[in-house]
């Protein structure tokens, strides 16, 4: 059964493309005014789920509930739901007026009231004025305000996001994931987005469902992903992350174990269980990395060479090659202080304990 006050609830929701499970089981509940993003590569199932959600595909197993009412076998017209598609899917023969006001068309309100909530949705996403427009006189970003103005003024109890900026420069998609963000905040409408894009994940979103393999592997706070990946395939999909080989000594009962690697041992976090004496992954962030010449005691150190630099303009990044033989990478600011050493020159690359997470070594996903 959903909970209680969820906008959203799946469960044990699964579907199969030939004998591919694309969808492999998953639960999943998304909170009344909550702004959940589904985040992985292609294939991991993110807009099977999402297409599921919207009635487009029946799932062959489990429920879906919206608002706490089972929509298993009902059309998409009948959920409730406002859908802003990758390519805007806006009718080109009509103005930006009459594509906002479809839905409401074909739910057979009347003209006066038609006239007043197409205004009021152009005016929450700043096309005031801009009714009597065609859509292909529009830039691509205007195009995109328009598709939601017409997901929102049906008024939705949910609205499905799939993939809507991904058509967008660079600078575009940076402006417009803030404004469907205030939007979101402004209405309060409950919210699903579809992306691949990990920046666009972390600005925009309440919460974060990272899948893999038709599976959710981690749902938490962007910053609770970013800083305690929960699988090493969050660690590596979210962000840069570096990985060295130790062995785990002792696999405390806290989260905890005690690693050595070349330079002595440290106790770092374990998110998923490791065996003492097993040979794991030290995964650590470029940026919480520095290379030094002379390590302090109690860090995770390791000897290497310098091999390349590459210049980002707000950081430098600085490759290094371990005495055996895996590369990392440490980012640091340009701020005019940091000192950056020269490619060939050794150096001790440091990272503090509590910055390094220790993964299975033979698992990459689960």
């Amino acid at each position: 059964m959903p909970v209680a006050d969820a906008a959203v609830s799946l469960r044990g929701v699964r579907k199969l493309f030939g004998r591919t499970a694309a969808v492999d089981g998953i639960d999943l509940d998304v909170r009344q005014g909550e702004f959940l993003t589904l985040l992985g590569p292609s294939g991991c199932g993110k807009t099977t789920t999402l297409n599921m959600i919207a009635g487009f595909l029946q799932p062959d197993a489990g429920a879906i509930y919206l608002a706490g009412r089972s929509v298993d076998g009902l059309p998409p017209f009948r959920r409730d739901i406002g859908l802003v598609f990758q390519d805007y899917a806006l009718f080109p023969h009509m103005t930006v007026a009459e594509n906002v006001a479809f839905g409401l068309r074909m739910r057979r309100i009347n003209r006066t009231e038609i006239a007043s909530r197409v205004a009021a949705a152009l005016d929450l996403v700043k096309l005031t004025g801009m009714g009597d427009r065609r859509p292909l006189a529009m830039s691509g970003g205007q195009r995109q305000r328009v598709a939601l103005a017409r997901a929102l003024v049906i008024d939705p109890t949910v609205l499905l996001l799939d993939e809507p900026l991904s058509n967008l420069d660079l600078k575009l998609r940076e402006t417009m994931r803030l404004e469907i963000t205030e939007v979101q905040r402004r209405t309060g409408v409950t919210t699903i987005l579809v992306t691949h894009d990990q920046g666009e994940a972390l600005v925009m979103s309440d919460r974060i469902a990272v899948m893999n393999g038709g599976r959710i592997e981690q749902i938490a706070t962007a910053q609770e992903i970013y800083e305690c990946p929960a699988t090493r395939f969050v660690a590596e999909f979210i962000g840069s992350m570096n990985a060295i080989p130790a062995l785990c000594v002792v696999a405390e009962v806290d989260g905890r174990c005690s690693v050595e690697i070349e330079s002595g041992t440290a106790i770092v976090r374990a998110p998923q269980k490791v065996r003492s004496g097993e040979r794991i992954l030290l995964a650590f962030r470029p940026e919480r990395s520095r290379v030094r010449a002379i390590g302090r005691d109690g860090d995770v150190n390791a000897l290497g060479t310098v091999v390349q630099h590459i210049y980002l303009g707000t950081r430098t990044e600085i490759h290094v090659e371990l005495a055996e033989g895996t590369r990392c990478i440490v980012e640091t600011p340009n701020d005019r202080v940091a000192v950056v050493p020269r490619v060939g020159e050794a150096v001790i690359l440091t990272v503090e304990p509590e910055d390094c997470i220790a993964y299975p070594m033979n698992v990459s996903g689960q």
